[in-house]
């Protein structure tokens, strides 16, 4: 409940954990490209907050980089129609598997 973050807002935490989650390299944002400049994987991230009793923002801290480090990305490969002109040889080779 947002009422019980005493001193702390929904809104600094939720740019706290950005930040944490950006510059802590848990997860690998080179990976999350599929087509450079043209398309990528968009993670989401909820931290549902049951109980306060403590510092908060360590607690979704902790929650939200094991949640990170314990995603896998889908596997996916690319077919020449999905791939504009020039770049069918470089997404052929980018098939990832988780």
């Amino acid at each position: 409940n947002a009422g019980l973050l005493v001193g702390t807002s929904a809104s600094d935490i939720s740019r706290s954990l950005d930040l944490l989650l950006k510059h802590s390299r848990a997860v690998d944002l080179e990976s999350l490209c599929i087509i450079p400049a043209r398309q990528c994987w968009c993670l989401r991230l909820d931290v549902r907050v049951l109980e306060v009793d403590g510092n908060v923002l360590d607690a979704c801290s902790v929650a939200a980089l094991g949640a990170a480090k314990a995603f896998k990305r889908p596997g996916y490969f690319l077919e020449d129609s999905a791939v504009g002109e020039g770049e069918g040889a470089q997404a052929r080779s980018q098939r990832a598997t988780i």
